[in-house]
C-alpha cells in the first residue's frame, strides 16, 4: 500500500469527528494505509489515525510495545471506549501531526474499548499505563479532538526545551 503524508495542523480534517465505516474492505485498505504509513514515518509513532492521513472514518492503529523495541501492531475499526479507571495519569504527549510540540495531558491509567478487527471478529481491549494513553490519544483524533485542546497547562514544549527541563 502507498505511503500517505501526514496531514499537519492546521489542516481542519483533524478537527472534524469521524465516521463509522461500515464496510470492511475499505476499513482493512485504510489500516493497510495506516500501518504503511507508521512503519515508514521518518519520525517514530506510536499510533496513526484515519483523519492523520486525509481519511474522515473511525479507524486508527496503536502499538503495544514490549521490550527491546519490539511491538504488535492493533488495528481498531469504530473503537469505543467503554469502561475508564477512576484514577488518572499526567503525562507529556507528542503527535505526529503537530511536529515537534510536546505537552502534558491528563488520560485514564485503565480503559477498556470496543472495536472490529481486520478480520471483521468484534473484540475488547483493555489497556493500561502507556498503551491507554496511546488508545485514548488516538480515538481522540477520531474525535477531532487534539492532544493540544487538552493540555493541563496550556503550555507546550518543543523538544529543545525538553531536553533542558530533562536533563
Amino acid at each position: 500500500m502507498p505511503i500517505k503524508n501526514i496531514i499537519q495542523h492546521p489542516n481542519k480534517i483533524l478537527l472534524k469527528k469521524s465516521l463509522p465505516i461500515s464496510n470492511h474492505n475499505d476499513a482493512v485498505e485504510i489500516a493497510k494505509d495506516l500501518l504503511d504509513t507508521l512503519e515508514n514515518s521518518k519520525v517514530p509513532g506510536a499510533g496513526l489515525a484515519a483523519p492523520q492521513i486525509g481519511i474522515n472514518k473511525r479507524v486508527c492503529v496503536v502499538r503495544k510495545f514490549y521490550g527491546d523495541n519490539k511491538y504488535k501492531d492493533i488495528v481498531l475499526i469504530n473503537p469505543t471506549i467503554i469502561k475508564y479507571s477512576k484514577e488518572k495519569i499526567l503525562s507529556l504527549e507528542g503527535c505526529l501531526s503537530i511536529k515537534d510540540t510536546y505537552g502534558y495531558v491528563l488520560r485514564y491509567k485503565k480503559i477498556k474499548i470496543s472495536y472490529t478487527d481486520l478480520n471483521g471478529i468484534k473484540k475488547t481491549l483493555k489497556a493500561d499505563g502507556f498503551l491507554s494513553r496511546v488508545v485514548q490519544h488516538e480515538l481522540d483524533h477520531l474525535e477531532g479532538i487534539l492532544f493540544i485542546q487538552k493540555l493541563v497547562d496550556g503550555k507546550t514544549y518543543t523538544e529543545k526545551e525538553l531536553d533542558k527541563i530533562t536533563s
